[in-house]
């Protein structure tokens, strides 16, 4: 089987989605089969070009580190604002859609995978697939198209990533709508979908979507050994590791540990990483006057110190409906590792954490109730030896080598379908034309 990716990120990068991928394109050229990806030169997330060797130059094809061959597309470089992101993400479509035509030609793939976010890599899918008479999977790594929804909200607490004008504005808004409404019908006409959560899945089922498949980001999770939080430390240290986004939120955290700060408590907080809010995060920490140390975006290997550091794991989202059917990939990090976690999230990842008694759970956004949690593991330390009840939970996901193979299958069974059901439609013209 040959297989033809579609993604805006790939290896050199770094993050989660890169990971994710790395696993799942080894997983298929380990099982034989032949990969190809189309994907820009690497830009993430600064937006610039990592690299200016000429090795990831559009129009070059090289060999990938996990057996893939990576044909880069052209990109534009962007700051970090939504209107300058997603015209590097429309300039990335077009080249994907024009190459992807020539290796389509050279190299026909039996079956086109776009992962997304960001969109526009399901509409380039989408049109490559139907002008070649191809099936096509989306990896959905969140609830598109149904986050546009909450477009109005993403730059609540930041001006720099918020489009300035009123007119930048409005553009903005109608191509994402544009965006939305292409990605709705990328998801109606595909032969499959892949999700990160079974509650996805399941409202994917309710609309009318038969073959899916849950695939967690079980392959990017790493065994570390550590020792169990202190019980006798006058100091609660909380670590929060991931993007500093829109969807996360964190001014509801900061302002929690001020409150419990402010009734005695002796707490701490650490924020590993980047996005769009850090200015913000870092300039509203200052004017709260609280103990948030900020390391900025940081090497995957070294966020080890870190965990070590903690005594508890923040993982924070919004009260969005579709964030309730999303587990941010830095829970299946901490669940491995044995943290207790403080879990700010609803919906599925709620109920993970209180079915592997892996920590505390508050509802999104309830800036109240994580403070008073935080309150109480301070003074209740035994609270956070929440023993080995996440890595329980995920021996019974099955191993990433497992996991890896179930989306081979899923994929050939989805070729296998839709040649079937194209063989179905030519004997059925057959027929009618013999009648005839």
């Amino acid at each position: 089987m040959r297989v033809l990716v579609v993604s805006h990120v790939w290896e050199p990068e770094s993050g989660t989605p890169q990971r994710r991928w790395a696993w799942l394109a080894g997983a298929l050229t380990a099982a034989g089969h032949e990969v190809d990806v189309l994907a820009p030169p690497p830009h993430y997330p600064t937006g610039k070009l990592l690299d200016h060797s000429g090795r990831f130059a559009p129009g070059t094809v090289a060999p990938g580190e996990n057996g893939e061959t990576i044909w880069r597309t052209a990109f534009r470089e962007h700051d970090p604002t939504l209107p300058s992101r997603t015209i590097d993400q429309a300039v990335t479509m077009r080249s994907q859609i024009s190459i992807g035509a020539r290796v389509i030609t050279r190299r026909r793939p039996d079956i086109i995978v776009a992962t997304a976010p960001p969109l526009p890599a399901a509409t380039a899918a989408m049109t490559l697939a139907r002008k070649a008479h191809l099936p096509y999977i989306l990896d959905l790594r969140d609830v598109w198209p149904d986050l546009l929804r909450y477009m109005n909200q993403w730059s609540a607490t930041t001006g720099r990533s918020d489009p300035g004008s009123p007119l930048k504005r409005s553009l903005f808004h109608t191509v994402a709508r544009v965006g939305g409404l292409s990605t709705t019908r990328a998801i109606r006409r595909a032969s499959g979908i892949v999700t990160t959560t079974s509650s996805f899945a399941d409202l994917l089922h309710s609309r009318g979507t038969e073959n899916t498949l849950v695939l967690r980001n079980l392959g990017a999770t790493r065994e570390i050994e550590m020792d169990p939080a202190p019980l006798d430390s006058p100091t609660l240290n909380i670590l929060y590791a991931g993007t500093t986004g829109r969807a996360q939120e964190l001014e509801n955290a900061l302002r929690a540990l001020a409150d419990v700060r402010k009734r005695g408590a002796d707490v701490r907080m650490r924020v590993v990483g980047s996005g769009a809010h850090l200015k913000t995060l870092r300039h509203n920490a200052e004017t709260l006057d609280i103990p948030v140390e900020f390391t900025g975006r940081i090497l995957f290997d070294e966020v080890t110190k870190h965990y070590r550091w903690a005594d508890t794991v923040l993982v924070h989202l919004q009260n969005w409906d579709p964030l309730d059917y999303t587990v941010p990939s830095k829970l299946y990090e901490v669940l491995e590792i044995g943290r207790h976690i403080s879990l700010s999230v609803n919906g599925e990842a709620a109920r993970i954490v209180r079915v592997a008694h892996a920590g505390d759970v508050v509802p999104a956004m309830d800036r109240k109730a994580l403070s008073q949690l935080w309150w109480d593991l301070a003074h209740d330390r035994s609270r956070l030896r929440v023993g080995d009840g996440g890595r329980q939970w995920l021996a019974a996901q099955g191993t990433p080598t497992e996991n890896g193979q179930r989306l081979v299958d899923f994929l050939q069974e989805t070729v296998e379908r839709y040649e079937d059901r194209r063989e179905g439609h030519r004997e059925d013209r057959h027929q009618e034309r013999g009648t005839a």
